[in-house]
């Protein structure tokens, strides 16, 4: 029975942010306080794409059963944040972030390269988004029943 819920799609967007999560969590050691901020909104949208997974795939969804205008504006919701991860995607390769093998002199490379003002103003902006994807999406499991309690790392 559908729902008009992409449950692959959203599975889809969960895997990025842990995988942002990853790449991000290898540089922030040592890192700007900027990227250890964004580091902990991805690990907390993560946490939200996967509840709200759970969530949708119940057939006695609070979710589901709010009607078309709730699923609506659940599937709005994940295309955003999938949009905003895919441009931390972006940051994240331009900076070889996900580049495990690179070592320590890398590393500190891209340290450096994050310090300038304008990539801490460009960390500010995207994490600020998936802050607000995070606050939509903690709305929309609150309204599910699911109630979440996050953490900073």
């Amino acid at each position: 029975m559908s729902f008009g819920f992409a449950v692959g799609d959203f599975i889809a967007v969960g895997h990025l942010a842990q995988l942002l999560y990853k790449d991000v969590y290898l540089v922030a050691r040592g890192a700007p306080e900027e990227v250890r901020l964004l580091m902990s909104e991805i690990a907390i949208i993560s946490q939200s794409v996967d509840l709200l997974i759970e969530e949708v795939k119940s057939p006695t969804s609070t979710l589901i059963r709010a009607g078309e205008s709730r699923v609506k504006m659940v599937n709005e919701v994940m295309k955003q944040a999938n949009a905003t991860l895919k441009d931390l995607e972006k940051f994240a390769k331009k900076y070889d972030f996900g580049d495990r093998e690179g070592g320590r002199a890398k590393l500190k490379k891209m340290r450096d390269k994050l310090m300038s003002a304008r990539e801490k103003s460009s960390i500010d902006e995207l994490r600020t988004k998936v802050q607000y994807h995070n606050g939509a999406m903690n709305l929309l499991l609150t309204a599910a029943g699911k109630y979440v309690a996050f953490s900073y790392l």
